[in-house]
């Protein structure tokens, strides 16, 4: 809930890893402080890794900010998502005091201009053949540019992720 999120950004006393853990935590919440994630999509949302973001569930868990039990499929026994839960009232209670950062109001930003465009390659040389007509509907600004070329769907451009 935002909510919730809003207290993990204003909590006092959390080092970075215990704020990104949170607020990912946070990010899956229901009104009671239950969150609904497994432990990889929170650790991916904390940009942590898996053993990063178990360090830093088992300091939430000391500091009693966050409460976890494992889960066990009743069908078969294996191990499903943890169960986890914020506690909401004393996340509630770090709130830090508020703060005057003073003037934050800028005169404007905009991106009405487009950028510049910068050639993809050195210009044809001078003895090259002239290109073709381009086809009727790319008449116009873009007449010039090369035609996007999809990804290979072969082997050798897969990434190796798995």
């Amino acid at each position: 809930m935002i909510q919730h999120l809003n207290m993990a950004f204003q909590a006092d006393g959390l080092n970075v890893g215990e704020g990104a853990f949170l607020t990912a935590c946070c990010n899956h919440t229901d009104d009671r402080g239950y969150v609904i994630a497994s432990m990889q999509q929170l650790a991916d949302e904390a940009h942590m890794s898996l053993r990063s973001a178990r360090d830093q569930k088992a300091r939430l868990e000391k500091r009693r900010l966050l409460k976890s039990v494992a889960r066990f499929n009743p069908k078969n026994g294996a191990q499903i998502a943890n169960l986890f839960r914020v506690n909401l009232d004393l996340l509630a209670s770090m709130k830090r005091k508020r703060t005057d950062y003073g003037q934050t109001l800028i005169e404007e930003l905009t991106f009405d201009e487009a950028p510049e465009e910068k050639p993809r390659s050195n210009p044809p040389a001078k003895s090259a053949p002239p290109r073709a007509n381009p086809p009727a509907d790319l008449v116009g600004p873009s007449a010039d540019l090369a035609p996007l070329l999809l990804p290979s769907s072969s082997p050798s451009s897969l990434s190796s992720r798995g």
